[in-house]
């Protein structure tokens, strides 16, 4: 426990005084350290705040990089899981949005509020979907609810079908 606070006490003096390319390994070297312990919440919450302000300065390359080794971890920062889910960029948003157990259910459902198409079809790709309020579903487009739920349009096949369905 001790070695975990003088090891985040000494990234965040790195990452405080530190040239771009330093942050950058400090990042992707806080990153591997976070999914491959094991730490308490508070520990992972000293984490997140240190990866969160890393990626607040990485390109979009970086931020997708960051998303799909975050995106299966069971211990990942929840704020910074929460911000990349966010993310414009479906790249970067897409694997948080499909994985992520560590997602706030709230931000979920801001996201397929206010987000993209894209956004949508990639929550519908997550192992479970809460039900989602009428006016979100309102907002799909065919390819979207069809990938939802299948069995909106009886007796045609998902696969090609074009027009919205009759039950909306």
């Amino acid at each position: 426990m001790a070695e975990a606070t003088a090891f985040l006490t000494e990234l965040e003096d790195a990452v405080s005084r530190g040239t771009a390319e330093s942050r950058l390994r400090a990042l992707w070297h806080a990153t591997d350290c976070l999914i491959s312990g094991s730490y308490s919440e508070e520990q992972t919450w000293a984490f997140g705040e240190i990866i969160g302000r890393l990626a607040q300065e990485i390109e979009v390359g970086a931020r997708v990089r960051l998303a799909n080794e975050l995106a299966p971890s069971k211990n990942a920062p929840i704020d910074v899981v929460n911000a990349l889910s966010l993310d414009d960029s479906i790249d970067v948003a897409g694997p948080i949005l499909r994985h992520s157990e560590r997602l706030d259910p709230n931000i979920l459902m801001s996201c397929a509020r206010d987000k993209g198409q894209q956004h949508l079809l990639a929550i519908s790709k997550r192992k479970t979907v809460a039900v989602l309020p009428g006016a979100v579903r309102r907002q799909l487009a065919f390819p979207v609810l069809t990938a939802c739920v299948p069995s909106a349009v009886p007796n045609r096949p998902v696969t090609g079908t074009v027009g919205p369905p009759a039950l909306l």
